[in-house]
């Protein structure tokens, strides 16, 4: 028996094709991000000192990210016309942020958020890397949008965790969950205290319908995670062993989930952390790899790269003297921005097989006390956001904060 299509759905995906239609013709028009030259405008409106940074923007401008609070926590903000919106927590005065690119133009933001309750095993899962807590909070992603935050399910019960990353304009949204099962390939005594078997989640459009997304049909791969996913329904995650819960040898693979049913995608050669971070309306992938069979998991470096089913796999160039470097999300011109670091880290932009300082397209005089260390999104009208390093006047140390550069007009 057929399923009818919600009028929600249909007209999410009205909307999507009216903006790819609009995205595909202004392809030609679109600056040369290498060469463009950018005005910096850091987002600290009403914040004060507090670190900020910037980890999505999507056409409409809109910044997601987080905010330090006055308890010392993370706080997930949005940013509209240099405003920010303080999206709250799942659970009172707990820690949230925003932290892969959200690129849909429908008023959905998603992210993590810890909640009130506390987990019985102690795990910290892989929001551990990201949110602050003095205690083994049940972490979930969220969907925030007017205002309220939703809360995703799991595949186990109210003690498992969850994780969020993107939305497209379908409102399905993909991340990794938890199961109640245990997993013999979790290291013991990682430092999240991983136990549990987890696995890539795709969830929506319906409200609370969760999907597994399973992990490459290999030996030892017993874990997957989603990181991306466009209009097309095209996903990109990891696949891999338990380990950690986050990075290392959970990222022994990258991974093209179509239909559903996982695809290998090509790797730098080392070991581990190979990671896909956003893939675009064309299909074409960015992520970061290890590239030295030589060097442990555990000490590992990165490069960035860029992959699709037409061109293959294409390593991004380190920017001169740095030998560790992600791309962190690519547009729909193909523009890629990321961190390249060496003995400090700088932001960059790369289009047509060059990368470029971020910090030396800028405009002269434009947030010269500021140094840009990582462009972390992108949109279709060439605006970058991401974390700077600033000295507010009078201060004696920097302060993180999220900016935007936007390219200017001709």
């Amino acid at each position: 028996m057929k399923r009818a299509i919600p009028h929600s759905v249909l007209a999410t995906a009205l909307l999507s094709a009216c903006y790819l239609l609009h995205a595909g013709s202004a392809h030609a028009q679109a600056a040369d991000a290498t060469t463009a030259r950018y005005t910096v405008k850091l987002l600290s409106k009403d914040l004060g000192a507090k670190p900020t940074i910037g980890y999505s923007i999507n056409n409409l401008g809109w910044v997601a990210g987080r905010a330090q609070t006055t308890q010392g926590g993370r706080q997930a903000i949005l940013w509209r016309d240099g405003n920010p919106t303080p999206l709250g927590a799942l659970g009172k005065d707990r820690n949230s942020m925003v932290r892969w690119p959200v690129k849909n133009t429908i008023g959905l933001v998603s992210g993590i958020s810890h909640t009130s309750r506390i987990d019985p095993l102690n795990e910290r899962f892989s929001c551990g890397a990201f949110l602050p807590a003095a205690a083994s909070y049940v972490c979930r992603g969220f969907v925030w949008r007017n205002g309220a935050m939703r809360e995703l399910p799991t595949f186990g019960s109210a003690d498992t965790h969850g994780f969020a990353t993107g939305t497209n304009n379908h409102a399905q949204t993909v991340g990794w969950a938890e199961f109640d099962a245990l997993d013999a390939s979790c290291v013991p005594g990682n430092a999240f205290n991983q136990q549990r078997r987890f696995s890539a989640a795709l969830w929506g459009p319906e409200p609370d319908r969760i999907r597994e997304l399973p992990p490459l049909p290999l030996p030892g791969h017993s874990t997957s995670a989603a990181t991306a996913i466009n209009d097309r329904g095209q996903v990109v995650g990891i696949s891999g062993k338990c380990d950690q819960g986050v990075g290392r040898e959970s990222a022994l693979e990258a991974v093209l989930w179509e239909n559903g049913l996982p695809q290998r995608i090509p790797n730098l050669g080392g070991n581990g952390w190979h990671t896909p971070n956003m893939i675009n309306e064309n299909g074409v992938v960015v992520g970061f790899s290890a590239y030295d069979p030589a060097l442990p998991a555990d000490s590992a470096k990165t490069q960035g790269f860029l992959w699709s089913q037409a061109t293959g796999l294409e390593p991004i160039a380190f920017l001169a003297g740095d030998d560790d470097a992600t791309a962190n999300s690519i547009n729909n011109h193909d523009q890629v921005v990321g961190m390249s670091c060496g003995a400090v880290c700088r932001a960059y932009v790369w289009q047509d097989g060059r990368s470029v300082d971020l910090n030396a397209l800028r405009q002269p005089g434009s947030s010269s006390n500021a140094i840009l260390v990582s462009a972390n999104d992108i949109d279709d009208l060439g605006r970058i956001t991401g974390q700077a390093l600033y000295r507010p006047k009078g201060a004696s140390a920097d302060v993180v904060v999220a900016f935007v550069a936007s390219p200017v007009q001709d």
